[in-house]
């Protein structure tokens, strides 16, 4: 089940980029200020859009099936941009397994948004 979540600007989003929803998605957030990592499998899609907002964003290239590079992702962000408190796959990106993150221990601490 998909916990809905209106974001704050103090929020710091996580976008599965897998789909033109999910570009959209990001750079809406990005242009409206938010602390925003985009992740997927294809750095060619995630740089532009990223580009220009050095200070709020990353891109993360990830197998975003893999939960230990989901951890590696997820530890990176935190890092850099501060606690995750949303993370949002719009297009499917996780394929059959979206954002299990009781798989990687993280279970209780990230609210999810389809």
């Amino acid at each position: 089940m998909a916990i809905t979540h209106t974001p704050d600007i103090d929020d710091v989003i996580v976008v599965a980029v897998g789909d033109h929803s999910a570009v959209e998605l990001a750079r809406d957030l990005i242009g409206r200020g938010h602390r925003v990592a985009v992740a997927g499998t294809a750095v060619g899609h995630l740089v532009p859009l990223v580009a220009g907002h050095a200070d709020t964003t990353m891109a993360i290239v990830a197998d975003l099936t893999d939960p230990a590079q989901v951890r590696s992702m997820i530890d990176r962000v935190e890092r850099r941009l501060g606690p995750i408190t949303v993370m949002t796959d719009p297009g499917g990106a996780f394929g059959s397994t979206p954002w299990r993150l009781h798989t990687i221990g993280r279970a209780t601490e990230h609210p999810v948004a389809a």
